[in-house]
């Protein structure tokens, strides 16, 4: 067993430190980080096999595709009490790291000289059903789309609608001679939807 002073010899954190800049999120960061050596030789011998796997991959000019994601886990910390909610940008976090489970596992499937990657991805789905109805209903900062439901699309169409007839009315006040000597100021501003 290798010792923490001999991890300290070799500068295994400092290693683990350069190797964390290339992750894509912060977890990846903080799992990189965390890494120790394996124990037993059949660990050491599997984890060898999936680095070969992933080189094969590589050296054929086909990379395993990531993206940068964000760290899921307080949102699923979040859901733990029965009845939680989460907010829709909470919600649109999970839309990439679903993207690269689906990415990854289809590209994995289609190689039949990665059987170690193959059995990790085996149950890689990400969950394209849900994926999709959530790209649907949010942009990439969690806004909710028009498209989320028809409902929605009518009800902002209706105020986009509204706001415009306000703003057509309220410039034909300011043109009106008998209230301009009212109206200080010939625009009309807008501040927090009011």
């Amino acid at each position: 067993m290798i010792t923490s002073g001999t991890l300290s010899l070799l500068e295994f954190d400092k290693l683990l430190n350069l190797i964390s800049f290339s992750a894509n999120s912060d977890i990846s960061r903080k799992e990189i980080l965390n890494i120790r050596p394996l124990k037993s030789r059949a660990e050491i011998e599997k984890r060898f096999g999936l680095i070969s796997e992933i080189m094969r991959i590589s050296q054929s000019g086909d990379s395993i595709r990531f993206e940068a994601f964000e760290d899921l886990e307080p949102f699923l910390m979040k859901l733990r009490p029965k009845d939680a909610l989460l907010e829709p940008r909470e919600l649109s976090a999970f839309i990439p790291v679903m993207r690269i489970a689906s990415e990854i596992s289809s590209q994995i499937r289609e190689r039949e000289d990665s059987p170690l990657l193959n059995e990790i991805t085996a149950q890689m789905t990400g969950f394209p059903h849900i994926r999709k109805a959530l790209e649907r209903s949010f942009d990439g900062e969690g806004n909710m789309r028009d498209e989320a439901s028809p409902e929605l699309a009518d009800i902002r169409k209706k105020i986009r609608s509204m706001r415009s007839r306000i703003q057509k009315r309220l410039g034909e006040m300011m043109r009106d001679e008998n209230l301009s000597v009212f109206i200080q100021a010939d625009f009309v501003t807008e501040r927090s939807g009011r």
